[in-house]
């Protein structure tokens, strides 16, 4: 008798315990929810990789391209730095690492950037400034070490004291005949031409398992203005301090080109 009643609460004992450790393990420290892929103190990686495309074809440097009317455009250099880049979701992952993101460039790599120690767990998006931050802008290619794509100082207007976000080379073949005679420029800068990018897209961060999301840009949507596309021929040059007004139009385009990739 003594025998089953002390088996009796041992068994109640057990589930007790049981109960208080399930329990526990799913708070952390103060008592915040933790996801279940969550482990803290764990950090794995993610891979951005951006794929261009002009409207429907496949995006290239060099390649001549159907643009207004009978008119043909080719590029030469299609670039923009990403910055504040983070994971969102019940929990969020900060990374303080830079991208500088060039479409026309030769290799994949030139074309991604590759996030190391974020936290374990199960993310919802993710989130970037397309160009630089405000906090960021303030400083100079010299304030940062060759390693990061902020030391270019290239990348920089000295007169403006602001990185350039984006920039658009190219040039333009008026007539459609093959020969692309009319450069244009347009790149844009300042706090004013910083805009937010947000990407909806479940992303689950590993420490053995490395994760990549794919985002879709389209080149040519950069340029849609209403029903029409910009001018390239009646103004081929945007990057001068009188052009806020466009270039901050230019800027919002091209984050609503970029979109998660299907």
């Amino acid at each position: 008798m003594k025998s089953n009643l002390y088996n009796r609460w041992f068994s109640v004992l057990l589930v007790c315990l049981l109960i208080f450790v399930v329990s526990g393990c799913s708070k952390d420290e103060g008592g915040t929810q933790v996801s279940p892929d969550e482990i803290l103190g764990v950090k794995g990686d993610l891979t951005v990789q951006f794929s261009a495309r002009f409207g429907t074809e496949p995006f290239a440097a060099a390649k001549g391209y159907a643009y207004q009317g009978k008119q043909k455009v080719m590029f030469s250099k299609v670039e923009f730095y990403i910055t504040d880049i983070q994971l969102v979701g019940t929990n969020k992952a900060a990374s303080d690492q830079a991208g500088l993101i060039n479409l026309t460039g030769s290799t994949e790599a030139s074309k991604n950037i590759s996030l190391t120690g974020l936290a374990s767990g199960h993310y919802t998006g993710i989130e970037f400034t397309l160009g630089v931050t405000p906090a960021l802008n303030k400083k100079s290619p010299r304030d940062f070490p060759p390693s990061n794509p902020l030391s270019l100082s290239g990348g920089f207007w000295e007169d403006w004291g602001s990185y350039i976000f984006t920039q658009i080379l190219g040039l333009v073949d008026p007539e459609g005949s093959g020969h692309f005679t009319n450069g244009f420029a347009i790149q844009t800068g300042t706090d004013e031409c910083s805009v937010k990018v947000t990407i909806e897209k479940d992303i689950t961060i590993k420490e053995s398992k490395p994760a990549s999301i794919t985002l879709d840009v389209d080149v040519l949507q950069f340029f849609k203005q209403g029903s029409t596309y910009y001018d390239l021929i009646a103004d081929p040059l945007s990057h001068n301090i009188g052009d806020l007004g466009s270039l901050r139009l230019f800027a919002e385009a091209i984050a609503k080109a970029i979109v998660v990739k299907l």
